[in-house]
């Protein structure tokens, strides 16, 4: 309002050229506004349930390729409409190598002993047990430290070199 307020108030000197600039994106993001709404409506209405998932099975031709497919979507449950039309049209899903399957990061000073774990899988893996997904888990974090406690020995030798 107080915007508008100034450019009526330089309407006469000039003021109606930042008044149609503002109509002007003041539309174009009415538009965008409105098709994210409909857009979104339409993901809600057209969600692609579990069950019709699994009917699909495994007799659609699809081979594994390496690397990680990512579908973006709003929904906060269920899977979006796009999915099927993935699966149905593509012929290849993505699976993510077991060596690229953890992802480990320090979290904090080495003191602290905290570590942030992504773990990836694609869209046709195998999931494992919890027991089992536990000690691969507890693998990978072991070796994790070790190599990084190699990587600081291997510094630390070549510090005293120097």
């Amino acid at each position: 309002m107080v915007y508008f307020s100034s450019v009526l108030y330089k309407f006469d000197k000039g003021g109606y050229l930042p008044l149609s600039f503002a109509a002007g994106l003041f539309f174009v993001m009415y538009v965008w506004h409105y098709v994210q709404i409909k857009r979104y409506a339409f993901e809600v209405e057209n969600k692609v349930s579990t069950k019709y998932l699994l009917t699909l099975g495994t007799d659609l031709g699809i081979t594994r390729v390496p690397g990680i497919g990512l579908l973006y979507t709003e929904l906060t449950q269920g899977i979006p409409s796009i999915f099927s039309h993935f699966l149905s049209n593509l012929p290849a899903i993505h699976s993510v190598p077991t060596d690229e399957r953890f992802v480990l990061r320090r979290v904090g000073p080495k003191d602290y002993k905290m570590y942030r774990c992504i773990v990836r899988y694609g869209y046709r893996d195998r999931r494992v047990g919890s027991e089992e997904f536990e000690d691969l888990l507890m693998e990978h974090l072991r070796s994790f430290i070790r190599s990084e406690n190699w990587m600081e020995s291997l510094e630390e030798e070549n510090i005293r070199e120097k």
